[in-house]
Order: structure tokens, then sequence, then C-alpha cells
């Protein structure tokens, strides 16, 4: 049955990893750099559509907001790429 759903979402383009459950030790507030690392996970893509490569504006943008955002740069895209298809309409985003 794994293989059936992981098969399904593969041809979406997906991939099914496990993220681990993080077990709070002492009520203390400090992560060691290696529990950090433990705990991160990696967008997998297997497409090649990679239109930000190429946008030297969207480049410039987000070289500037990067170190203070936790949006990682193919959603950063997207919403870049949708306020620019906004931008010639009246009105507010929300």
């Amino acid at each position: 049955m794994k293989k059936i759903i992981k098969g399904f979402f593969r041809s979406f383009g997906y991939t099914i990893v496990p993220i681990p459950v993080h077990t709070v030790e002492e009520d203390t507030l400090s992560i060691s750099k290696e529990q950090i690392e433990r705990f991160m996970y990696k967008v997998i893509h297997l497409h090649r559509y990679a239109p930000w490569l190429t946008d030297e504006k969207f480049k410039q943008l987000f070289d500037k907001i990067e170190p203070y955002t936790l949006v990682d740069i193919y959603r950063c895209y997207e919403l870049f790429d949708i306020v620019q298809r906004l931008n010639n309409i009246d009105g507010d985003i929300i």
C-alpha cells in the first residue's frame, strides 16, 4: 500500500519522507546545531521548472529578503509571480 501511495504522489513530482518527532527534554529552549539539522527537511522536486533562476528582478529581491524570511525560494517566487500578474489590477492585495 505504501508503494502505491508513494507512486501516486511521485507521479505529481512529490516525494514522501517521514518527519521526525521531537521530544522536549528538561524544559529548555536551547537546541544544539545537531538537533536543528536533525529536524530540518528539504523540499525535493523532481521537475526541472525553475524560472527564478533566470529572473534577475526576483533574484535581486530574494537576496535582500532571504536572511529575514522562513519562506523558501519556491514559495517566494510564487508570491512574486502572483503580485506581478496582479500589478495592473486596481485594488489591494490581502
